[in-house]
C-alpha cells in the first residue's frame, strides 16, 4: 500500500533549511561576518550531520506524530535534547573555537522556537489539506471480520494513509437491524453500492479459501475503475513477525522477520558495539589491572575464567569472565551457580555482586561474538536443557548474546531451576529481538547501571 511521506519530507527539508540559515545568522551575529571555510565550515557541518544522525537512527521522524501537536512537541524536544548533547560533545573537544558555545546553544534553542512554529504550521495546513473531502480517497473494506477490523485500525492510526472510510460489505449484514458495526450491506451487494456511491480503492480481508467470491469483486471493480488490494489472513498461521519479501519475482512469505534483519539496523548496532567496548577497555584498564592482581593475590589459578558458551546462531564461544571461584572448582560447568554457593571465594562474591566479573567480555564485544545487550549466553548444557523445554527458545540465537539484555534488568537473571524462571527469561529475550531499537538498547543500559532488579539475583 503506498505511503504518502510528502508530510514528513516537507518537513525535514524546512528543518535542515532552518538549522543552516539560524547557526549561519547567529556566526553572522556573532562575528559580523560569515566563514564559508575554517572553524565555520567544521561546525556546520557538525551540526548537519548531527541532526541527521538524531532525525534518522535515533529518534526517526514520526508522521503519526502529525495528528497532535503536542505528540510533534515532545518528538521536537527529545530531538533537540539529543542534538545538544552531541553539540555539547563537540564544543568540549573544540575548546580554541572562540564562538562555539555561543553558537551552539543560542542556535539550538532558536533552531527549537523556529521549529515549535514551523511544525504547528506545517500541522495545520496538512491538515486542513487532508480535510478537503475532494482530496480523499473513498475506502470500502469486504468483510468485517478480525482481519477487516484491524485494516481500519492500522489506516485510522497510520498517517501515512489518506483515506475516507465508506463502510464494510459482510455476509453477516442483516437489513433490519440498525446498529451493525459500520456494515453497510452484503458482499453481493457491491455492485450496487459502486453504482450508487463514489469508491475510489477497495480493500478485500475476506479468507482466501473464498476464491470465486474474491475474483468476482476484482472483476466488478476493474468495471468501476475502483483500485483493489487484497489483504490475505496470514496472521493466524504466522504471527506477527512474518514479512513478504520476493526471490526475483517470486512472492516468499519470511515467517521470522526482525529489526535486527535489517542489514544497517545490524551495522548500526555492530559499529555501536565496536567503538563502545573500545572506550570502556581503554577507560577501565586501570581497573582490569588491579582486579587482575587481586585475584593472583588472592588465591591461586589464572586470573580469567575461559569457558565455552553458547553464542549467534547456536555457535559456541570462549567467553571471558574474571575468576571468581576457588580454581580447581570452576572446571564444572554444567553445575549453576547458588545463593553463598561455597565455591565463590570472598573477592568473587564482591566481584559478582557489583558485575565486575563481566568486565572482560567487552573482549569479547570488541571480537564480535558478543553485543553490548542481547540476550544473555548460556552453557552448552543449560541450552540443550532450555531448547528441550521452553517453546521457541532457539530463536534467542537469531541474534548475539549480550553483557546485559532485558531478562536481566527485569529482574530474570540467576537460577533458571523452575519453568518459570526458564519461561520467564525466554519471554523477555524474545520480546527484546521482536521489538529491538537503538533507544531501548540505552534504555537497558541506563537501566543495568541503576535498577534495583539487576542486582536482585546476583550471586
Amino acid at each position: 500500500m503506498k505511503k504518502d511521506l510528502s508530510p514528513i519530507v516537507t518537513i525535514a527539508i524546512f528543518d535542515f533549511l532552518l538549522l543552516n540559515v539560524i547557526t549561519s545568522s547567529a556566526v553572522f551575529l556573532k562575528s559580523h561576518t560569515l566563514e564559508f571555510g575554517g572553524r565555520y565550515f567544521i561546525l556546520l557541518t557538525f551540526f548537519n550531520f548531527s541532526w541527521l544522525f538524531v532525525t534518522l537512527l535515533i529518534n526517526k521522524y514520526n508522521i503519526n506524530n502529525l495528528k497532535s501537536y503536542w505528540l510533534e512537541i515532545k518528538n521536537i524536544i527529545k530531538n533537540i535534547v539529543l542534538f545538544v548533547s552531541f553539540a555539547s560533545i563537540f564544543a568540549f573537544f573544540y575548546k580554541d573555537f572562540a564562538y562555539s558555545r555561543a553558537i551552539i546553544y543560542g542556535s539550538s534553542l532558536a533552531f527549537f522556537l523556529s521549529q515549535i512554529i514551523l511544525h504547528f504550521l506545517i500541522i495545520q495546513i496538512i491538515h486542513l489539506y487532508r480535510n478537503m473531502d475532494k482530496n480523499q480517497n473513498k475506502l470500502l473494506i469486504i468483510g468485517n471480520g478480525f482481519l477487516g477490523q484491524k485494516t481500519l485500525d492500522e489506516l485510522s492510526e497510520n498517517g501515512y494513509y489518506n483515506y475516507k472510510f465508506i463502510g464494510y460489505l459482510d455476509d453477516k449484514y442483516k437489513k433490519e437491524k440498525k446498529s451493525q458495526n459500520s456494515i453497510i450491506g452484503r458482499v453481493s451487494d457491491a455492485s450496487k453500492i459502486f453504482n450508487t456511491s463514489k469508491i475510489d480503492d477497495m480493500i478485500i480481508t475476506l479468507p482466501l479459501e473464498q476464491k470465486t467470491k474474491i475474483q468476482n469483486l476484482i472483476g466488478l471493480a476493474d468495471y468501476h475503475g475502483i483500485r483493489v488490494k487484497v489483504i490475505p489472513d496470514f496472521y493466524k498461521s504466522f504471527g506477527k513477525n512474518f514479512k513478504i519479501n520476493e526471490f526475483g519475482e517470486i512472492p516468499v512469505i519470511d515467517v521470522n522477520e526482525f529489526p535486527l534483519d535489517n542489514y544497517f539496523n545490524a551495522l548500526y548496532k555492530r559499529l555501536f558495539d565496536f567503538f563502545f567496548s573500545l572506550t570502556v577497555i581503554t577507560l577501565l584498564s586501570p581497573l582490569y589491572l588491579i582486579i587482575a592482581i587481586l585475584i593472583k593475590l588472592h588465591s591461586k589459578g589464572p586470573v580469567f575464567y575461559i569457558v565455552d558458551r553458547v553464542g549467534y546462531k547456536g555457535e559456541p564461544f570462549k567467553l571471558l569472565k574474571f575468576r571468581t571461584m576457588y580454581h580447581s572448582d570452576e572446571n564444572n560447568d554444567s553445575k549453576s551457580t547458588i545463593k553463598d554457593d561455597p565455591r565463590i571465594n570472598s573477592l568473587g562474591k564482591f566481584l559478582r555482586k557489583t558485575n565486575m566479573d563481566e568486565l572482560p567480555q567487552f573482549f569479547n564485544v570488541l571480537k564480535g561474538n558478543m553485543s553490548v545487550i542481547g540476550p544473555r549466553p548460556h552453557r552448552v548444557y543449560l541450552n540443550k536443557v532450555f531448547q528441550n523445554g521452553i517453546t521457541k527458545y532457539m530463536t534467542r540465537h537469531y541474534i548475539k548474546p549480550g553483557v546485559s539484555g532485558w531478562a536481566q534488568v527485569n529482574g530474570w537473571r540467576g537460577p533458571t531451576g523452575t519453568k518459570e524462571q526458564k519461561e520467564q527469561r525466554t519471554k523477555h529475550d524474545i520480546w527484546y529481538i521482536e521489538n529491538w531499537s537503538f533507544t531501548l538498547d540505552l534504555k537497558i543500559f541506563f537501566l543495568t547501571l541503576f535498577s534495583k532488579k539487576v542486582h536482585r539475583n546476583a550471586f
